[in-house]
């Protein structure tokens, strides 16, 4: 996520944020790897449909995100990053 967030940085994540509300663009979340479960990844969400997110990492050339992964579920969504 650089440049928004360094190698190591440490982030607040609230898992309730999206009880009262759904993602919208903009928002940092983390989320759990649509293949790898056990890993786990913090993404911009670029667009929501009803199923899932489209994720885009801020470093774009050296990112991971749902232009190889595809659309991450909703039920992946762990929290919505704070700070």
């Amino acid at each position: 996520m650089e440049p928004t967030l360094g190698d190591g940085s440490i982030v607040f994540v609230d898992p309730r944020a999206y009880q009262n509300r759904k993602p919208i663009p903009g928002d940092i979340i983390h989320c759990r790897h649509p293949y790898k479960i056990s890993v786990t990844m913090v993404k911009r969400v670029e667009s929501v449909s009803p199923q899932s997110l489209t994720v885009m990492g801020d470093n774009v050339p050296e990112s991971t995100d749902s232009r190889s992964l595809g659309a991450i579920p909703h039920e992946h969504v762990l929290g919505r990053v704070l700070l």
